[in-house]
């Protein structure tokens, strides 16, 4: 990565994560049972704030009681991940899509306005 690139990536960092700017914004995606709340670290929330949050909650273990919707693991991996040397995260919810491609909402959801988005990855 060229020096520009990286000072251009460290300048976005930094920006608005959404227009208005928000203290604080709810993430959501069809294939997590629950939201990932963003809180911001100066008085809005920055891309880095929003990276940072995906990022710490896809990485914590996953709780027994959803391990059933990781259906693109096999059912062995499933019941003992821990024989496979390592357990199940939250990231294991998407299924392989673990690239991070922007936060959107529907048309309906910005006319509401509020703090709710929603998260896509490829």
């Amino acid at each position: 990565m060229s020096v520009p690139a990286i000072l251009q990536l460290a300048t976005a960092r930094g920006e608005w994560a959404t227009n208005p700017p928000l203290p604080s914004i709810n993430l959501i995606h069809p294939a997590l049972p629950w939201s990932i709340t963003v809180h911001a670290t100066v008085t809005f929330v920055t891309v880095s704030d929003v990276l940072s949050a995906i990022c710490q909650s896809l990485q914590l273990p996953l709780h027994e009681e959803y391990w059933s919707f990781c259906v693109g693991l096999g059912n062995g991996y499933r019941a003992n991940p821990e024989r496979h040397g390592r357990t199940l995260k939250r990231l294991h919810l998407l299924q392989g899509k673990t690239v991070f491609a922007g936060l959107y909402r529907t048309a309906a959801e910005v006319v509401l306005g509020g703090d709710i988005w929603r998260m896509n990855f490829i």
